[in-house]
């Protein structure tokens, strides 16, 4: 899919070692974000998905799953766009094919948590459907907060989308 020079393709191994640049960007440790994208790619790989600009470099990249937990209820776990493309489209562009990709699976709802601090993607996931549906106080440890977001995938949520 196009958008202003963008496109979305599914993960490749030949993007694994860009990806874990970007992802080890976040802080932690390089082998851990290392054992995560592989797995991803393995257990999701229709839902590993990949923005890259004209030029071919990989700006972007969004990870989905399935619950295991909940039938028919889809994960967001990772979303990340590179500095340079914030705020331009590629983040909204990458959940809306992701989100194709959950009702492609049969997904009624999908998930996700987010800092509250991070105004922009709360934003944005609230411009997509999302609501607030929960809070986990110390999440990924003390101080580290995340907001719970749901989007029910109803015919409402649907007509909202054309």
């Amino acid at each position: 899919m196009k958008n202003s020079e963008v496109y979305i393709r599914e993960y490749r191994d030949s993007y694994f070692s860009t990806v874990l640049e970007m992802e080890s960007s976040r802080g932690g440790d390089q082998y851990c974000h290392a054992v995560f994208i592989r797995q991803m790619a393995v257990l999701f790989p229709g839902m590993f998905l990949i923005a890259q600009n004209a030029g071919g470099e990989i700006v972007g990249y969004v990870l989905g799953g399935l619950s295991a937990d909940e039938p028919k209820s889809g994960l967001v776990m990772r979303i990340f766009v590179s500095k340079s493309c914030r705020r331009s489209g590629t983040g909204r562009l990458l959940m809306n094919e992701l989100i194709k990709k959950f009702l492609d699976y049969g997904v009624k709802s999908m998930v996700l948590t987010v800092s509250p601090a991070n105004e922009a993607a709360l934003n944005m996931y609230e411009g997509l459907g999302f609501f607030k549906s929960g809070y986990i106080s110390d999440y990924f440890g003390k101080g580290e907060d995340r907001i719970v977001m749901t989007a029910l995938l109803d015919e409402k949520f649907l007509q909202n989308r054309d």
